[in-house]
């Protein structure tokens, strides 16, 4: 048994039987930079060539899998049950466009938040945003901080005053005041760092911790 990150898929085998692709809708197999490939496309050509059989597994599969299952290119395996007959989690959707926002937060989840803080229980809160805000913009005239290399908005790290690009790898200082007309600029959105700090703010009894990959 060989178990590979992305790359393995074009590990060399002389008797190769079967092929796992986990997580197979994760876009992190998908390789962009330089010789780009999908590592599950490629791993789906590669058993068809040897005629062995593939599986994708993922608990939410991605929309072309779930097209190929649909037009019958696939079989669908299912797993009814939890692994290790765990139960599975209490899930309460929230509509929040009545709600009141703090930092980004609903009332009803701070109150969720401070209950089990106060009964002594730890809160993890996931967030996919890395930095303090996912676009610094200009309101005066719409200019908005990009990568000079891939187009992507570059993320404001605020602690670190820096705007990175989180495709490919790009940074720069952040400007001032605006590079097209000198206005001031705005931040856009929530990342992990200005969620960090509300929550800072909102309980300062408590411990925070941020975990994610930049600073």
């Amino acid at each position: 048994v060989v178990i590979g990150t992305r790359s393995a898929v074009f590990q060399p085998f002389a008797d190769l039987g079967l092929i796992v692709v986990d997580e197979e809708h994760d876009a992190s197999l998908k390789q962009n930079e330089g010789f780009g490939y999908h590592a599950r496309d490629v791993a789906i050509w590669r058993a068809r060539r040897l005629a062995i059989p593939i599986v994708l597994g993922s608990a939410t599969p991605s929309l072309e899998s779930i097209r190929n299952l649909e037009l019958g290119r696939y079989r669908g395996l299912s797993l009814p049950e939890r692994a290790g007959g765990a139960a599975m989690p209490k899930i309460y959707p929230l509509d929040v466009r009545n709600q009141r926002m703090q930092g980004g937060l609903s009332d009803a989840l701070l109150a969720a938040i401070e209950q089990h803080l106060l009964a002594g229980g730890q809160v993890m809160l996931y967030l996919n945003r890395r930095g303090y805000a996912p676009n610094l913009l200009c309101h005066a005239c719409g200019w908005v901080a990009e990568c000079p290399h891939c187009d992507s908005f570059v993320t404001w790290h605020r602690h670190a005053q820096r705007l990175r690009c989180h495709h490919c790898g790009y940074e720069q200082a952040v400007p001032v005041h605006c590079p097209s007309c000198s206005a001031a600029l705005t931040p856009r959105g929530l990342g992990t760092e200005q969620l960090e700090d509300v929550l800072t703010a909102l309980f300062p009894g408590f411990g925070i911790e941020r975990l994610d990959r930049a600073g």
